[in-house]
């Protein structure tokens, strides 16, 4: 795997033995046509979908508890990069080998639901002091949202693992952590919700009290596949009896 700075991705390439290179296609494959249209109807490209997957598999631990099962990804943002709309430069990822630019939405969306440590440092930039690390969602918390949301929120989608607890006024906008501003999104959600611009209305409380809206406004409903041709349901209906 490589770097590429400039595009701000990770290029993979590599060859793996027969078996377990069946094994990775069929579950890539598999995963690709679980994860289904956008709430247009849209299909992302099957290869935007295979990254989508091999992402949430790797992320995920042992566990089938709290996120701390994801493998750790360290971002640095100065304090003034997680602020709304804010501009500010200097947000960073730490990968192999390389060290790759953010944009501050993404760091806003990161920074949601993540072990934070603050670095104080001096005029020059010199640090001086290191702060506790704490997480913004404590695990008892997230506990109790995802037995409140029990699966991903946002219209249509029941995925029920590499959820995120997404707060609906960001903790850097002195959004509190508490179930009254926090939903339970997957990470494609998330996604779109932070950088795509998506807006959650309603009260969090209530499942169906809450309803997501594009950055123009428009309502986004629950994408459902077509119903089955009449004669192609008989044909189903007598095979199954």
């Amino acid at each position: 795997f490589r770097w590429n700075e400039a595009r701000g991705e990770l290029r993979l390439w590599g060859r793996i033995p027969d078996v377990d290179g069946a094994l990775i296609a069929l579950a890539l494959t598999k995963g690709a046509d679980a994860v289904g249209p956008d709430a247009d109807g849209h299909w992302d490209p099957f290869p935007t979908r295979c990254a989508d997957v091999l992402v949430a598999s790797l992320s995920q631990g042992l566990s089938e508890g709290h996120q701390a099962s994801r493998a750790t990804v360290v971002v640095h943002a100065p304090q003034a990069a997680l602020a709304r709309s804010s501009v500010a430069p200097g947000a960073y990822v730490d990968g192999v080998d390389a060290t790759v630019p953010l944009a501050n939405e993404t760091v806003r969306r990161v920074a949601c639901d993540a072990i934070r440590q603050t670095v104080v440092e001096d005029a020059r930039g010199v640090p001086i002091a290191l702060g506790r690390r704490t997480r913004t969602v404590p695990t008892h918390l997230f506990r109790l949202l995802k037995h409140r949301d029990r699966h991903c929120r946002a219209p249509g989608c029941r995925r029920t693992r590499g959820l995120h607890a997404h707060h609906r006024m960001h903790w850097s906008d002195g959004g509190t952590t508490d179930l009254d501003n926090l939903i339970l999104l997957c990470s494609r959600h998330h996604h779109l919700v932070h950088e795509r611009g998506w807006q959650i209305r309603g009260d969090l409380r209530h499942p169906e009290a809450v309803e997501l809206r594009h950055a123009d406004g428009r309502l986004i409903a629950p994408v459902r596949p077509p119903p089955l041709a009449p004669e192609v349901r008989e044909r189903v209906l007598v095979t199954t009896v």
